[in-house]
């Protein structure tokens, strides 16, 4: 949604994706009795705002309320249970 507005706004066209790759690896220590867990894959930011139009008087009214995720890295995530 937010990169459809900011197409619309500027005229252009916009992306963003990342890409994942299968039969990767990590080693993790681990201490005794504890478990570790992962997870591969391609995480994600939040971002959230307001939709505001702009008139050609400089005032602005807030349309909406948006949330937009937007691909941020690939990676692993660990952690110990």
């Amino acid at each position: 949604m937010i990169l459809a507005g900011a197409e619309a706004t500027a005229g252009v066209n916009l992306s963003a994706s990342l890409s994942v790759e299968i039969g990767n690896t990590i080693e993790v220590p681990t201490p005794p009795k504890k478990t570790a867990n992962a997870s591969y894959g391609v995480w994600r930011k939040k971002t959230s705002g307001n939709y505001v139009q702009i008139f050609s008087n400089c005032s602005e009214k807030v349309r909406s309320s948006v949330t937009a995720w937007a691909p941020w890295k690939i990676g692993w995530r660990t952690w110990e249970s």
